[in-house]
């Protein structure tokens, strides 16, 4: 979602069955002024996801093409409604990790058939490789800004560790942090420590431990976390919550 209420998601459509399991496809959709509307797919695609909404109204996603094993990225331009256009310049299955505010787009290119994960950079139709922590096989993003990358780096057997790239596209482990999830502008993150404990870092140094209360999912400029978290004394349902900063 951004700041003007624009929210973007997906929906599935059902097509049928295997084993008495339904199957579908996804398709795109974006909700604004309390309107829901599907949004237009590139001819021939399938399963296609919306990532991200910019402030101005941008949507990035993606979905498969004529080759089944990569993703494509697509865009939705906020001034040109109704269109959607398919992107060029990334790298084969790359999906959108988040986009920047002066319009850098972050992408995690899966090669499925090669086992592969990489971090890439995307600005005006040309792509850069971020470097991969030394001993690490593979590597994610998680979010984008302010020119600071979050992600984490994996071994061949997929075990993970935190990172961050900073605006030079040098890589850093987090202290003690196993993954990542999402930073903001002022540069602090948001992850999991090696004890699956909910953590914050500023940019590299550890700031503790994150509210234990509940399900975190959003951190905002101001440093409030939101989520979702159930009635003291349960554990379920959950309901939307927010932590103030402080």
């Amino acid at each position: 979602m951004n700041s003007a209420g624009t929210v973007v998601g997906h929906g599935a459509r059902i097509t049928g069955s295997v084993e008495g399991f339904p199957t579908w496809r996804w398709f795109p959709v974006r909700s604004r002024d309390g309107k829901l509307e599907q949004l237009p797919v590139p001819a021939g695609s399938y399963d296609v996801q919306t990532s991200v909404v910019t402030e101005n109204g941008d949507i990035y996603g993606g979905g498969y093409g004529a080759d089944p094993n990569y993703r494509e990225v697509y865009m939705w331009p906020a001034a040109q409604p109704g269109t959607v256009v398919k992107l060029s310049g990334f790298p084969k299955g790359s999906r959108v990790e988040g986009v920047d505010t002066d319009g850098t787009v972050a992408v995690t290119a899966e090669d499925d058939p090669a086992g592969t994960w990489r971090p890439y950079l995307w600005k005006n139709g040309t792509a850069k490789q971020l470097l991969i922590l030394a001993g690490a096989a593979h590597a994610q993003i998680t979010g984008i800004s302010n020119s600071k990358v979050i992600g984490d780096a994996l071994t061949s057997s997929f075990a993970r560790s935190a990172v961050m790239w900073d605006k030079e596209g040098k890589a850093a482990a987090l202290p003690n942090g196993q993954g990542t999830s999402a930073i903001n502008s002022q540069g602090l993150i948001l992850g999991t420590n090696k004890r699956l404990v909910a953590s914050l870092w500023q940019t590299t140094t550890s700031v503790g431990a994150a509210p234990s209360d509940g399900v975190l999912n959003v951190l905002v400029d101001d440093g409030s976390l939101a989520g979702a978290k159930a009635c003291p004394g349960a554990t379920y349902p959950r309901f939307p919550a927010v932590w103030a900063c402080g």
